[in-house]
């Protein structure tokens, strides 16, 4: 290849590997605001955090999505976490921004499903990421966990969903950043 092709080339693939990352990035900003915005919202009824929750998985489902088509190189090419992941959170989100007021009950059993599938979805990866031996795999097992957690507390305690949705988000939020900029070490 010739010199300037394979500088092209170089700038090429490292344009390509920013935008994956600002991809990530971007969900835990969204993660973040998700967090406040149920908290903010966590007297307000279940509908009303449903249409925010709905907004938030949308948003981090399309960036998931993005950044799976991207396929960024520490999560093994095109992980299967992140495609699951973004399909299931941008279709429930799509739903629950629809129609969050036809049952209001049935919200925090949905959004603790969710987030119980999307922590399976990390869960594995987090194990291919070990069996490979990348470094940060640690990063998306703490995130597994923290799904896990939200899900089953959500579907425990039903009544505060709103809240324990709020923290674990930011939690999942501030992770996530860690992981846009930690993997591509």
């Amino acid at each position: 290849m010739p010199k300037d092709d394979e500088e092209r080339f170089v700038e090429t693939y490292q344009e390509h590997e920013r935008s994956k990352r600002f991809a990530i990035f971007l969900s835990g900003i969204i993660f973040i605001a998700l967090g406040g915005a149920c908290m903010a919202l966590r007297d307000t009824g279940a509908e009303n955090v449903g249409f925010v929750i709905g907004c938030g998985f949308l948003l981090v489902g399309i960036c998931d999505l993005v950044a799976y088509v991207g396929g960024i190189n520490y999560y093994l090419e095109r992980p299967s976490w992140l495609l699951t992941e973004g399909i299931l959170l941008a279709v429930s989100g799509g739903i629950f921004m629809i129609d969050p007021f036809t049952s209001p009950d049935t919200v925090p059993y949905a959004v603790g499903m969710v987030t119980i599938f999307a922590g399976i979805a990390r869960l594995a990866t987090a194990s291919q990421q070990h069996a490979a031996k990348l470094t940060h795999w640690w990063v998306v097992l703490v995130s597994a966990i923290v799904s896990l957690l939200m899900g089953v507390m959500v579907l425990g305690v039903p009544t505060l969903f709103a809240w324990f949705t709020g923290a674990f988000s930011f939690v999942l939020g501030v992770l996530t950043i860690v992981e846009a900029y930690l993997f591509d070490a």
